[in-house]
Formats: C-alpha cells, sequence, structure tokens
C-alpha cells in the first residue's frame, strides 16, 4: 500500500508536542499489549513500530521524531501526531480492540456535535473528485490496499485497532454525487475526535492524490 503525502506544515515542530511527554511517562510493554504496535529499547528511550497504512512507522522516544518505512515520503506533522495519539490513548483506556461492527460519525459519543461545519468530514471532497469516475475511486482505494466491498464501497484498516469505511454515490438525474465515511464502533477508545477527523482528511487526501495514477 502505498500512501502519498500531502503538503507538510513546516512551521509545526512534532518533536515538541505534548504528547511526547504522555508517551514516555507510559510502561512500554502496556502501549504495545493495548496498541497492537511492538517496541524495543535503545540509548535513550524507547522506538515504537506501528503499522499504519500498511507500512511499519517508527516513533522514538529517545529524540521525539517518526520514521517512514523504507521508500515512503516522511509524513506530514498532522498523520504523524494521529500514530502518537493513537499510541498514547490506547494506552490509558480500555482498549477493547474493534469492535466488528461499523458506525456512522454521528453515532460515536458527542460526533453528532462535533462532525459539523468546520469538521465536517471529507465527503464533498471525495464526491468532487470521484463523483463522475467512480472507476479512479476503485483504483485509488486498492492502491492504498482498501478492501472492496459491495457497490461503490471500500473499508480499510489504517491503524491496528481503527478500521475506516467509506462510500461513493454517483450522480444521476436527480442528486449530486455524494460520498460518506464510517468507522469500526470501537475507534473512539483508540483515537479522540479530532483526531479521527485529522486521520479522515489525511485519507481522502492520499485518496484523491491517486487519482489517475
Amino acid at each position: 500500500m502505498t500512501a502519498p503525502d500531502p503538503s507538510k506544515n513546516a512551521w509545526e515542530d512534532f518533536s515538541r508536542h505534548p504528547f511526547w511527554e504522555d508517551l514516555k511517562a507510559l510502561d512500554p510493554a502496556v502501549v504495545a499489549e493495548k496498541s497492537g504496535a511492538s517496541f524495543r529499547e535503545e540509548d535513550g528511550g524507547i522506538a515504537y513500530a506501528v503499522d499504519f497504512m500498511g507500512g511499519e512507522y517508527e516513533l522514538r522516544t529517545s529524540d521525539s521524531s517518526a520514521r517512514s518505512p523504507l521508500g515512503r515520503a516522511e509524513l506530514a506533522y498532522y498523520p504523524k501526531i494521529v500514530l502518537l495519539a493513537y499510541l498514547v490513548k490506547s494506552a490509558t483506556g480500555p482498549a477493547p480492540g474493534l469492535a466488528g461492527k461499523e458506525v456512522g460519525p454521528q453515532s460515536l459519543p458527542w460526533g453528532d456535535l462535533f462532525f459539523t461545519g468546520p469538521h465536517e468530514l471529507p465527503k464533498k471532497q471525495l464526491a468532487d473528485a470521484f463523483g463522475s469516475d467512480p472507476g479512479a475511486l476503485a483504483r485509488a482505494s486498492e492502491a492504498l490496499g482498501a478492501a472492496s466491498r459491495s457497490g461503490l464501497a471500500w473499508k480499510a484498516r489504517l491503524l491496528p485497532y481503527v478500521e475506516v469505511y467509506w462510500y461513493l454515490d454517483p450522480p444521476d438525474d436527480e442528486f449530486p454525487a455524494g460520498a460518506r465515511f464510517n468507522f469500526d464502533g470501537n475507534i473512539c477508545y483508540y483515537l479522540t475526535l479530532d483526531m479521527i477527523f485529522g486521520l479522515t482528511n489525511y485519507l481522502a487526501d492520499c485518496l484523491v492524490s491517486l487519482k489517475g495514477a
């Protein structure tokens, strides 16, 4: 699975994000067990390896850095924060694993209030990019390693315990193209709503950038 990288927010300093202090205070064995990551001890800290969109990314507490798999570009600021937040939240909550049940964003705790206005999920971005060319979304989704479902629907496990589903409704004589995103029912045990928002936007950016590839 090859995920292109949107433009970086160079003004952000990932190494100084407060989530690093949270992660350093945690037992690495607990982090690994609850998040599905692995870890190794190294001089000055712990190196965690976590699967993200089909590639193994490394987060190192010794220098507060993130390393991409060989052959992949460095992640932009926000996806790196999502990885960091995932490790911390997994280790500090119940972490029950995947629910195996799909829910809409409005069904998540406080989702009906959060996913509106400036936090609207990138449904329009997906519909505008692929509404007239569903085949391009199928190819882009396949390139990201997503599993095709019935109709114009896909799902992918983006992190060990985070599954995202997306759908495309082509335009017809009555309605314009539409799209939507759903999630595994336990996603809020692993990511806060703002991290879910950021992850879904990153996924949409990756899909759009693969259009025509």
